[in-house]
């Protein structure tokens, strides 16, 4: 019943140094702190974490307008490539429209004179 009894203390020993050492003011202040620096560190992620955010929604808007650009781009070389837009760029150079094309026969052999 001794050891009984010498454990009961010892627990109602333990319970008071925890009780006392919950109310001191060292843990008091340790907990407070790391309140504060857990919190320091909880708004600079979000802070970054907003900021990564604002530049992930400008780069959508640049790709958005790049896109558009594109397209435009797209349309002006189908209409510089069209034969009627060829054909006017071709008038503005003031080049001669040939009638009569002569082909030439590659066999033919050339003589010189000596």
């Amino acid at each position: 019943m001794d050891a009984y009894i010498s454990t009961i203390q010892i627990n109602r020993q333990k319970k008071e140094a925890l009780r006392v050492w919950l109310f001191s003011t060292s843990f008091r202040i340790t907990l407070i702190v790391g309140i504060i620096v857990f919190s320091i560190l909880y708004l600079l992620q979000m802070t970054a974490l907003s900021t990564k955010s604002f530049n992930i929604n400008d780069m959508q808007k640049q790709l958005t307008v790049l896109k558009h650009e594109d397209k435009k781009l797209t349309v002006q070389i189908a209409e510089y490539r069209s034969m009627k837009s060829l054909q006017t760029r071709l008038a503005k150079l003031d080049l001669v429209p040939v009638d009569h094309v002569v082909y030439l026969d590659g066999a033919i052999s050339v003589a010189f004179n000596q």
